[in-house]
């Protein structure tokens, strides 16, 4: 569990003792893009030499910022709001890209997390563009694998809508070993 907030972290902390997994998880108070780029630079595994070592990621679950309360209104592109007889209502929002999230490109966000496992799950807004999410792992027709270097150009991604009552609130996507019928890609 990694965040820059000693508070969140402390509270992280106490849900997993409430839980009785601490044993399991290690707290560290850092930059996720900084810690994850400076272990990729680490070897995958110790060579007995006393050298720093590649420690195994297991999941990375991302939740940037989205921007406060304007993520609301996304980027220029309006979604199209369905047609009174498909049960539309009205709370359309504009397409929520990830060129939005910062201090980087969602895009970049998930390509340094994918850098150090494949499973990931991604928290993003509830009008977030499916068609830019499923991109992250599309096949790059010049070499035949995915954008992400995965040599698996099948690779699904399982969404899942967070409600609140009859609101969607936001959206979790899931990537590689945490996508039912992908479990061989967890310890891959």
């Amino acid at each position: 569990a990694l965040d820059i907030s000693p508070v969140r972290l402390a509270l992280a902390r106490h849900n997993a003792a409430i839980y009785g997994v601490q044993d399991r998880i290690e707290f560290i108070l850092a930059d996720f893009l900084s810690f994850a780029r400076a272990l990729q630079t680490l070897p995958r595994s110790e060579n007995g030499d006393g050298q720093p070592h590649r420690r195994k990621i297991d999941v990375v679950f991302l939740s940037p910022p989205w921007g406060g309360p304007s993520y609301i209104s996304g980027s220029t592109t309006r979604a199209e709001p369905l047609p009174e007889s498909e049960g539309a209502s009205e709370d359309v929002h504009a397409e929520f890209s990830l060129e939005s999230i910062r201090p980087i490109h969602g895009r970049d966000l998930f390509n340094v997390a994918r850098g150090i496992t494949k499973n990931v799950a991604y928290f993003l807004p509830r009008n977030a563009n499916l068609k830019e999410i499923s991109q992250l792992v599309a096949e790059d027709s010049s070499d035949g694998t995915a954008q992400n270097g995965s040599s698996t150009s099948t690779e699904k991604i399982e969404v899942e809508e967070e409600w609140m009552g009859s609101k969607l609130k936001a959206l979790t996507c899931y990537f590689g070993g945490l996508v039912a019928g992908q479990e061989a890609m967890f310890d891959a």
